[in-house]
């Protein structure tokens, strides 16, 4: 029986989540860098506020899950499902952030790329980002390769796509509702 409660489950989660935080400034600035540089080269060029978003959360995702840790600092493949899971808090926490991680992207890419809007190819886009990211921690020893976390990134893009996808609906009824009252 799990000795913790669902209090030292989030403040483990939220204590987690300073570090991916403290990546957003530096990737606010080097979006921002970057997209004074892609509008000075193209000066008639329309980049979104959502496309921004997508950038932003791409970087700190990147430093998150691959430039946070020394090259050779973690070795590894663990291809139990489920085998991250663990007794504790802590693995528990784990667990449930690598849902959270891709939420975003879930969310922000079908927002960007209508290709995305698909479910299918949202998911899969998903899946093959986690797959790169888990390999890439593989070879260069700066994470753990571990079939959980494909799962629960997939699972998180999923999520993402399911909040997008009600958002849209919620929108959309909305606006039938207003344009019906306004006649």
């Amino acid at each position: 029986m799990n000795n913790y409660t669902i209090k030292d489950l989030c403040t483990n989660i939220i204590s987690d989540f300073k570090q991916p935080l403290s990546y957003l400034l530096p990737a606010l600035l080097l979006t921002a860098a970057g997209v004074f540089l892609y509008k000075l080269g193209r000066r008639n060029a329309k980049i979104s506020p959502q496309s921004i978003l997508l950038i932003i959360y791409m970087e700190v995702l990147m430093q998150t899950a691959f430039l946070s840790r020394e090259p050779g600092s973690r070795k590894g493949i663990d291809l139990t499902l489920f085998g991250t899971w663990g007794q504790s808090a802590v693995s528990h926490a784990y667990f449930v952030e690598n849902i959270i991680m891709l939420i975003p992207f879930g969310i922000l890419a079908p927002i960007v790329l209508k290709q995305m809007r698909k479910i299918r190819c949202c998911v899969l886009t998903g899946f093959m980002l986690s797959c790169a990211i888990e390999i890439s921690q593989f070879i260069t020893q700066r994470g753990y390769c571990q079939l959980d976390d494909v799962v629960t990134n997939t699972a998180g893009t999923l999520i993402g796509w399911v909040i997008w996808k009600g958002f849209g609906k919620i929108i959309t009824i909305n606006r039938t509702n207003e344009k019906s009252i306004k006649k």
